[in-house]
C-alpha cells in the first residue's frame, strides 16, 4: 500500500486510503450514467430502484421496509406509493395486453386528441401528461424514479466497465442494498 496510505479503515476509499469525497462520487456517478445511456437520475433513485426491484420480485412490503431500515411499513408504502402503484398498473395491463400494444394505443389516442384539440373540438388533450404546479413560494419536491429493468442492466454493464473499481463497487452496493450515499460512504470495515 505504501507510505501514503491513510489507514483509516473506511470500506470505500480513494487510491490513498482516504474517504471518497461525495462530490467526486457524484461526478463519477454522472459519467457512469451517461456511459450507460440511462436517463439522468439522482443517487436516491438507486434506492428507489432497489425498492422497485424487490416489489417486482414479489417481496412483501413489510420485508422491504425492514430491508431499507424503515420501522413502519405504512411509511414505506406512503414514500414509495408511486412505485407500488406503477407496478400494479403494469401488472394489470400485462395480464390482458402486451406493453407494445398499450404504447401503440396510447400514441394513437394522443394523436387523435391532438387533432381534436387543433380543430377546437376539445379544450385539452387528456392523454397529455398532467403537470401540477406548486403553489407560489413552495418548491416542488423532486420526484424520484426507479430505473426500468433494461436500464438496470445497462447501468450494471457501465459499472463493470468503469475504471475506478472502488467507485463502481460503492454504487453497486447502493443499488443492491438500497443504501443512501452517506450510508455507503460512511461504512467502516471494523463495523462490518
Amino acid at each position: 500500500m505504501g507510505d501514503a496510505w491513510a489507514n483509516e479503515d473506511w470500506v470505500f476509499t480513494t487510491s490513498l486510503g482516504t474517504p471518497i469525497e461525495p462530490g467526486n462520487l457524484h461526478r463519477e456517478f454522472r459519467r457512469i450514467i451517461e456511459r450507460a445511456k440511462v436517463k439522468r437520475i439522482r443517487f436516491h433513485d438507486l434506492r428507489d430502484t432497489h425498492v422497485s426491484l424487490l416489489g417486482l420480485a414479489g417481496m412483501d412490503a413489510k420485508v422491504i421496509a425492514e430491508r431499507i431500515g424503515h420501522s413502519n411499513v405504512a411509511f414505506t408504502q406512503q414514500v414509495y406509493q408511486h412505485l407500488f402503484q406503477a407496478q400494479r398498473k403494469k401488472a394489470a395491463l400485462a395480464e390482458r395486453y402486451s406493453l407494445r400494444s398499450v404504447k401503440m394505443v396510447r400514441q394513437r389516442l394522443w394523436q387523435v386528441f391532438r387533432d381534436a384539440l387543433d380543430m377546437e373540438l376539445v379544450f385539452r388533450n387528456p392523454v397529455d401528461p398532467v403537470r401540477i404546479k406548486a403553489p407560489r413560494g413552495q418548491a416542488r419536491s423532486k420526484a424520484g424514479r426507479a430505473l426500468e429493468p433494461h436500464e438496470v442492466t445497462a447501468l450494471l454493464a457501465a459499472l463493470d466497465a468503469h475504471k475506478d473499481r472502488r467507485t463502481a463497487l460503492a454504487l453497486r452496493l447502493m443499488l443492491a442494498c438500497g443504501l443512501r450515499r452517506g450510508e455507503a460512504l460512511g461504512l467502516i470495515g471494523a463495523g462490518l
